[in-house]
């Protein structure tokens, strides 16, 4: 098994529910061990690696949803590894609309605008 350093993880990708978590590991083609973030980094991490792109994964503290919890745990994970790609990875769910659905199984992808937080 290689050895990785925390240089070597450039794309984080933070779960909401530990479920997202587990079934994002759960993807991966190899588990690696874990290392020590930051000190005052309170997140748990799991790292792996999907094709030639090692990720390191984390999830908001259970029971503990909202924008100020993502944007920390985003906070953290920047803080303690050199990310230069991060996912919001999740379940989501459906938004019905006469212009445009968006269902289970869709993929929706967002990119800030202006103003705009990047989901209209």
């Amino acid at each position: 098994m290689a050895i990785y350093k925390k240089e070597d993880y450039q794309v984080g990708v933070i779960c909401i529910l530990h479920t997202e978590a587990a079934a994002m590991i759960a993807m991966f083609d190899e588990s690696y061990p874990t290392l020590h973030p930051q000190n005052d980094d309170p997140n748990d991490y799991s790292f792996g690696r999907i094709r030639a792109h090692n990720l390191v994964v984390a999830c908001l503290p259970a029971g503990i949803i909202g924008n100020t919890p993502a944007t920390t745990v985003a906070s953290n994970m920047k803080r303690s590894f050199p990310i230069k790609i991060g996912l919001m990875v999740g379940i989501g769910g459906s938004v019905p609309s006469k212009k445009s659905d968006i269902r289970l199984r869709d993929i929706a992808i967002s990119q800030l605008t202006g103003s705009h937080r990047g989901v209209f």
